[in-house]
């Protein structure tokens, strides 16, 4: 495979040039402007974790289906300030935390509880630096 540099930015006072893959770039301006570049769908992109059991949720991991009642353990959220997990279930099926550290879409004490025992349900989740917060869920 053939390098380029992709010698065309310059932000903040930082050259971008001497990167030989895009992926590259695209990791360094996300990191430098704490901003998330969609993915291409490229390596960086990790396919949903399938689990039908308990599951200790990867540093790799981005997406979870549940085909059954799951306890995950989700990663630190201090050492994954920012970090996104999409999980959802397919069964009506619980999917909770090992830990008490997910706190409610409508706020309050962090628990264990991510989704309810109906099949459909997903919640986007986001590290705070101290629990995962429910952003988004149905």
């Amino acid at each position: 495979m053939a390098t380029t540099n992709f010698n065309f930015l310059q932000l903040a006072g930082t050259d971008y040039a001497g990167y030989t893959t895009i992926n590259a770039l695209i990791t360094d301006i996300d990191t430098r402007l704490n901003v998330r570049i969609p993915s291409t769908g490229g390596p960086e992109s990790a396919a949903p974790v399938s689990t039908a059991i308990s599951l200790t949720v990867a540093t790799t991991t981005k997406s979870i289906i549940c085909t059954a009642v799951a306890v995950l353990t989700l990663p630190a959220a201090a050492t994954y300030t920012g970090r996104e997990l999409l999980i959802k279930n397919t069964t009506a099926a619980t999917v909770t935390s090992a830990s008490s550290n997910v706190v409610p879409l409508l706020g309050g004490a962090a628990s264990t509880a991510i989704l309810a025992a109906t099949s459909g349900k997903w919640a986007l989740l986001v590290s705070d630096g101290t629990n995962w917060i429910i952003m988004a869920s149905n």
